[in-house]
């Protein structure tokens, strides 16, 4: 196996045969030839040559024993790397798709989650420019970047499904994979105060179990739990946009969370 791998500062590190080498630098002979050389370059002389990814040439003997476990740690860290600069998930969704299949002796000297998510945010906050957090929902703005979710490499989204608009009334509504909830037998959702971000009071968050796990698929930011007649517009957009399996759950939801508007013209 040999694949490039990025350091915590994004310089390149190459991995293989189980051994990671440091980028040293690029041959004054040909500037397609990169030269590598032990990451344990105080007790290991081994080099390599490659050229356009391929090694091309190994040099000198390797003085210590190969690890496979940590050198798949650094390769799933340079995997969530690379997909926080590609997508927009979650740091947990994406930390989740690339844990897959990896090792049990790897998740035993893996980093904790927390790392791992922190990786992530740094990463997206790198790549979109994120603007510093507002004091209040006057000063809340949504950059058109992160109005767009990307699942995949070319491919994107709407993921600001409904932007309710300034003020003290200003409600959220984020959709991702919106196929996937269509297609699972198996729908969990759930209204919660603890995790919501500072400007909004609930977070109501919808769940569809696929793919041998459970994904988040839509997120509510809820300034209150007072109902007022705004949010018949919110409901609408969002209706208009769901397709026709979901129309059941979104009833529910505003039975439940707001009251359904009397279609006879009283209040709610």
């Amino acid at each position: 196996m040999a694949e490039e791998v990025l350091t915590k500062r994004g310089k390149e590190n190459f991995a293989h045969n189980g051994f990671l080498y440091i980028f040293d630098k690029t041959s004054k002979v040909g500037s397609n030839l990169k030269l590598w050389r032990c990451e344990q370059n105080n007790r290991c002389k081994a080099r390599l040559h490659t050229k356009a990814g391929e090694v091309v040439r190994e040099l000198n003997s390797r003085s210590h024993e190969a690890s496979a476990a940590q050198l798949q740690v650094t390769l799933v860290k340079t995997k969530i790397k690379k997909r926080a600069e590609e997508t927009l998930e979650s740091p947990t969704v994406a930390v989740n798709e690339c844990l897959v299949h990896i090792s049990q002796a790897s998740l035993a000297v893996i980093p904790n989650m927390s790392a791992l998510r922190k990786i992530i945010r740094r990463k997206h906050n790198s790549v979109m420019n994120a603007p510093t957090n507002p004091t209040d929902l006057q000063q809340l703005f949504v950059p058109e970047c992160y109005r767009i979710y990307l699942p995949q490499p070319g491919v994107d989204e709407n993921f600001l499904l409904c932007d309710g608009g300034r003020g003290p009334d200003w409600i959220l509504i984020f959709r991702s994979r919106a196929g996937s909830l269509v297609t699972s037998d198996m729908w969990f959702a759930d209204g919660t105060f603890s995790i919501a971000p500072n400007l909004f009071s609930q977070i109501y968050v919808i769940l569809a179990k696929k793919h041998e796990g459970v994904h988040p698929i839509v997120y509510a930011l809820l300034p209150n739990k007072q109902c007022t007649t705004y949010i018949d517009k919110y409901l609408d957009a969002l209706a208009t946009e769901l397709p026709q399996e979901l129309q059941d759950l979104l009833s529910w939801f505003e039975d439940t969370y707001v009251g359904r508007q009397n279609r006879r013209g009283n209040g709610r």
